[in-house]
């Protein structure tokens, strides 16, 4: 690849090493001299200026040693770039075009190693254009586009912010705007690089532990929205722009970000982000708005019972956003019809129709349409019914408590499957006869039960099924203001090791707490009002 070489240069013998065989001719005073061949080392350059101090280089010779990107150098030897750069800055046969040419190359080569070679090559440039202030075109005298993303990407923000320079030196600059329009690569490029830092913060930033502000994101929005780049931005920038949308109680803008479907659905089913009922069915109208013609089963069984409480007379939100999510919801439900999702035998058309027939009874308080999706589907598929007559038997039991009606525990009990009963489905009856006032009936169904049933905890949430009935039957004691059988029902689970762990335990203790703090009431029918509050929450999907 190189040799050594023996070459006669003004008089002198100097040896180089060569890695090819391009020569440059020298002039000095005008006069053709002997070749000059490129050195592999900034050093090896600046030894034979030392030792030539007439010579001079054409501006092929510098560009091709910055250029050549074998030869390098780290941060120990900047001492020697910079007596490079004094060497063609002070050649007075160099143009100002070249000269800019030159240090924008030094910006693009080494701002890696250290930012201040960035900083000085900067400034000299800036003289240029302070030097030449009538030149027909000073754009060649500034900073170049790859050295302004070079300066933004190594910028440590101590001085100036990476969001100052870009709005200084590009954004409000037409004729770099111009070059950009024409420089795809470089648009997609600069832009991530922006988002990356308005998101992340600058290196000086990050020490001090950043965390975007409204500020930055309504950038980020501004930014999107000018230069239409969100489909460059990879995976984890989206979900981390998301994210932040999130924090900051920003979802709105997620819309006008144009964040993609894939994103959305990714955000709504990961349990690791905390949304509230209103931002998960926020961000799902959004995704549902770029993806109506299919929504996945897994999102389907997260966002139907949410939809549904939401919309139903006993919520508490404004009517506006209670009509807007009623539409979200019957367009959901059309699209659940149109594409038979919930029609079939396999898993996900089954948990569908328990999850729809739940969401429209429980969730929605519509016990009458959810009896008729019910029969409708009693009628037309031949799967899971067992099923479907637990879950319709649950419905009957929240309204039995909600409407204090003892003939539907009646009708739950006859929507029984024969002699089959899930733990919800026991829980259930448990908490309703307490709520109708006869606790005894709950301690009878508990006991009924209790030996067969499970003590040994769930590894996700860390509560036995032994341990869910004795919460509930509990609770149904509490709600009947009988605190000392509560208390003994207690003590008989943790001597007969029925609940085990701190988890379990705990539960229970926060049942005791509930009952004390609904009490500062002073009025017993306000206290049973919360505690009975409490008790229907028991039905509500996703509680445990």
């Amino acid at each position: 690849m190189f040799a050594l070489l023996r070459r006669n240069l003004f008089g002198k013998s100097i040896i180089y090493k060569i890695y090819h065989r391009s020569k440059y001719t020298l002039n000095e005073n005008g006069a053709t001299v002997n070749k000059f061949q490129l050195p592999t080392s900034y050093e090896d350059f600046i030894k034979y200026v030392r030792s030539n101090p007439g010579a001079f280089f054409p501006y092929s010779v510098y560009s091709n040693i910055l250029n050549n990107h074998l030869i390098n150098l780290d941060k120990k030897k900047l001492n020697v770039l910079r007596e490079f750069i004094e060497v063609f800055k002070n050649d007075k046969r160099l143009s100002s075009v070249e000269l800019a040419d030159l240090h924008n190359l030094v910006i693009t080569r080494f701002t890696n190693i250290d930012y201040s070679v960035a900083t000085m090559a900067s400034l000299e440039l800036k003289k240029l254009v302070k030097d030449h202030e009538n030149h027909t075109n000073l754009r060649l005298m500034k900073p170049t586009l790859r050295s302004l993303i070079e300066i933004i990407k190594y910028n440590p923000g101590r001085v100036s912010s990476s969001w100052e320079i870009f709005s200084k030196e590009i954004d409000k600059d037409d004729q770099i705007l111009s070059e950009l329009a024409n420089k795809n690569k470089l648009q997609n490029e600069l832009v991530t690089l922006i988002i990356e830092k308005l998101l992340y913060g600058d290196f000086c930033e990050k020490e001090d532990k950043f965390k975007i502000d409204a500020k930055n994101l309504s950038r980020i929005e501004y930014l999107i929205h000018k230069y239409n780049r969100t489909q460059v931005l990879s995976e984890n920038l989206q979900l981390d722009l998301v994210k932040a949308c999130i924090d900051l109680k920003s979802i709105p803008i997620i819309k006008s970000m144009k964040i993609s479907s894939s994103i959305l659905g990714k955000i709504l089913l990961d349990d690791t982000v905390t949304l509230s009922d209103d931002e998960f069915i926020s961000i799902f109208s959004i995704y549902f708005q770029l993806e109506k013609s299919f929504v996945n089963y897994e999102l389907l069984f997260k966002v139907l019972p949410k939809l549904a409480a939401a919309s139903s007379e006993a919520s508490t939100r404004k009517s506006i956003q209670k009509e807007k999510t009623q539409i979200i919801f019957n367009e959901v439900q059309e699209m659940i019809k149109k594409l038979k999702l919930d029609s079939g035998t396999s898993y996900d058309s089954a948990t569908l129709r328990q999850i729809y027939i739940h969401s429209l009874g429980i969730e929605n308080n519509n016990l009458k349409k959810s009896l008729e999706i019910f029969h409708h589907y009693q009628a037309t598929q031949n799967s899971n019914l067992s099923q479907l007559h637990l879950t319709i038997s649950l419905v009957f039991c929240y309204h039995s408590c909600l409407k204090k009606d003892i003939h539907l525990i009646k009708a739950a009990e006859a929507l029984l499957p024969g002699d089959i009963m899930s733990i919800k489905n026991i829980q259930a009856f448990i908490l309703t006869y307490a709520f109708n006032c006869q606790p005894e009936k709950s301690l009878e169904i508990y006991n009924s039960y209790i030996k067969d049933i499970s003590t040994e905890n769930n590894e996700q949430y860390q509560v036995s099924p032994a341990a869910l009935l004795t919460e509930s039957l509990i609770l149904g004691y509490l709600y009947n203001l009988d605190r000392e059988f509560a208390y003994l029902v207690n003590d008989g689970a943790l001597t007969n090791k029925i609940v085990e762990g701190p988890t379990a335990i705990n539960r229970i203790k926060k049942l005791f707490k509930l009952y004390g703090d609904a009490f500062e009431e002073e009025d017993p029918e306000k206290a049973k009002e919360i505690i009975g509050l409490a008790l229907l929450k028991n039905f509500k999907i996703g509680e445990h």
